[in-house]
């Protein structure tokens, strides 16, 4: 699945910001990749904040593998010993499996319903 744009789009972008506009014109056309899963997504970028790209796409096949599907449920089901072993730090293992504040990628507040997002993943 791609990040979906067209000529609308980028020719909107290129009128706001000249040097934006050069650099579409430049570059071109961009597939990007996307997840289609909100949560997923999240918990994608929050390893990817932490660590190098490569680092994250060993971490993120290891949680999909292991996981199945990256959700609330499967990452609460892990649970923290397991999501270490993943390679995820134990402070974000942690963040993703405690109740508490609503704050981007907290599992347990997801779960939960304290922490709502415009698009439902099923949780």
């Amino acid at each position: 699945m791609y990040f979906e744009y067209g000529a609308q789009e980028t020719e909107y972008l290129a009128r706001k910001d000249k040097r934006l506009g050069a650099a579409i014109e430049q570059i071109g056309h961009i597939d990007r990749a996307v997840d289609g899963d909100l949560f997923s997504s999240v918990v994608h970028q929050i390893v990817g904040q932490q660590i190098s790209t490569k680092a994250q796409e060993t971490i993120w096949q290891r949680m999909q593998q292991t996981l199945g599907t990256v959700d609330a449920g499967h990452i609460l089901a892990a649970g923290v010993p397991e999501l270490q072993k993943l390679g995820i730090t134990a402070r974000r293992s942690i963040s993703q499996t405690s109740p508490g504040r609503c704050r981007q990628g907290s599992a347990a507040s997801r779960r939960s319903g304290r922490c709502r997002t415009r698009r439902s993943s099923g949780c």
